[in-house]
């Protein structure tokens, strides 16, 4: 009421009420965010968030039973899936009944990708499908295109040369002329299919540029896919929630984009993080599978996008479970339910689409900051705030904005970061077939342009204003 009332005065004074009345001090804020008018020339596309699965969900027709298409639509309109991962270096296509390679750790077949399509009917997704390049053979990996194109049609987005070459190919020079290789045999196959690669793994991306550099004369590629993971769990390391959360993690994401869209631009290709997520090695329970990996990932993904990446594609798993997987089955079964990530998804979906403002924090290492210009007068603001409650004074780009509401991302949970349960965006919960009735938005008092919000400990707010 205190807050209200403050505000209110700022009203009245705006508007020019009778002199002599006491007007009321400013409400005290811990924080001061200042939305300046210019562009950062980056966009966050429409179609930004996208899933990775591996190929092993199509060898072992995982896709049969699935409810994953009620999480695809509420999460976005069109986004990408991707199918490959390690494993598909390590799955056998065959489209005439033969026997599989002794290197083969699970057979995909026409009906495998009959199955996805079914499970993506409905949808307006669409599919990027890694052929295996680890053991080559270009005349198979063109004859499962043709297959993709025949049975996905439009649904098929592009299909990936490889998963993580530079792990099999130390030199990109050796690369190249394999994939060169199987960008004639698939053209041929199938004329006008869209090409992704390299998809590498090295978070320096040298690899990867000089790679582009290779392909720019060619532009073979429509998305230039790389990978990434800001920490590991792999050969017995232990990362933490704090390590996660850190303004570390934050600056290095965004070396990373940058070195992408570099490379993207000389290839005129889109840039795209088509696998990545909290940790390498499938995620490090109580980090990957609690409610900090959905501040995490909020704050991960605005960080790519506001970098420039066109679109960030989240691994995981819709059989079994590991820590980091945004969805899992529940006991044992094929429904999926919802999962801390998941959460993180949905509080970027309500960013909108539209491009980058620029944003100072006088203390961004405890509330990072986002804002995305929707439309002329309408802006979406993210405040992120890990540590104590803060109330935060928000100074917008003008005073011609009247309105505001704001939605937050929470836990009831007392273990805070830690939580599995009691999780939230604007106090509404995913339903078991994956819909989501959207959050509830609290209105927000705007005057002589600012807004002051208060943050609760380790939470988010997405506060909208027009």
């Amino acid at each position: 009421m205190r807050l209200t009332a403050v505000l209110l005065g700022a009203l009245c004074l705006a508007a020019g009420c009778a002199s002599g009345a006491a007007s009321p001090p400013a409400p005290r804020s811990d924080v001061v965010v200042t939305v300046r008018p210019r562009l950062t020339g980056h966009v966050l596309e429409p179609n930004f968030l996208g899933l990775s699965l591996e190929a092993f969900s199509l060898s072992r027709d995982q896709f049969a039973h699935t409810n994953l298409a009620g999480y695809l639509k509420t999460l976005d309109s069109a986004g990408l899936l991707r199918i490959g991962g390690n494993s598909g270096d390590e799955t056998f296509w065959t489209s005439r009944h033969e026997r599989p390679s002794w290197w083969s750790q699970g057979t995909v077949t026409p009906a495998s990708l009959t199955a996805l399509e079914h499970a993506i009917s409905g949808t307006r997704w669409r599919v990027i499908l890694a052929v295996d390049l680890k053991h080559p053979d270009p005349a198979r990996a063109a004859d499962e295109a043709w297959h993709a194109r025949r049975i996905l049609g439009s649904a098929l987005a592009g299909i990936e040369i490889g998963n993580e070459p530079d792990a099999y190919y130390p030199a990109e020079s050796g690369y190249f002329p394999e994939f060169e290789r199987y960008v004639r045999a698939i053209r041929a196959a199938v004329p006008g299919v869209a090409l992704a690669g390299p998809d590498s793994e090295r978070d320096d991306l040298r690899w990867a540029a000089a790679f582009a550099r290779q392909e720019a004369p060619h532009h073979d590629i429509a998305m230039f896919t790389v990978h990434h993971y800001p920490l590991s769990v792999c050969n017995g390391q232990h990362p933490t929630i704090a390590e996660l959360l850190s303004g570390r993690s934050t600056r290095q994401a965004g070396t990373v984009a940058d070195a992408a869209v570099a490379a993207a631009d000389r290839d005129r290709a889109l840039p795209v993080i088509d696998e990545t997520n909290s940790i390498v090695c499938w995620g490090a329970a109580g980090v990957s599978n609690v409610y900090a990996s959905a501040l995490w990932l909020l704050d991960y993904a605005l960080v790519l996008a506001q970098h420039g990446v066109a679109a960030a594609d989240f691994h995981g798993k819709i059989s079994g479970c590991n820590p980091y997987s945004p969805m899992c089955p529940t006991g044992g079964g094929s429904r999926l339910r919802a999962r801390p990530e998941f959460y993180g998804l949905l509080a970027v979906r309500q960013m909108g689409a539209g491009r980058f403002l620029s944003v100072t924090s006088s203390r961004p290492a405890s509330v990072r900051s986002f804002a995305v210009e929707n439309a002329p007068g309408r802006l979406t603001i993210a405040l992120i705030d890990v540590g104590r409650a803060v109330t935060v004074k928000v100074e917008l780009p003008s005073t011609r904005y009247r309105r505001g509401r704001e939605t937050a991302l929470t836990t009831t949970s007392p273990r805070g970061l830690s939580a599995t349960s009691g999780i939230s965006l604007g106090g509404e919960r995913v339903r078991p077939d994956g819909s989501f009735p959207g959050p509830i938005y609290r209105p927000l008092l705007v005057a002589t342009g600012r807004a002051f919000i208060r943050i609760p400990t380790d939470s988010a707010v997405i506060v909208s204003v027009d």
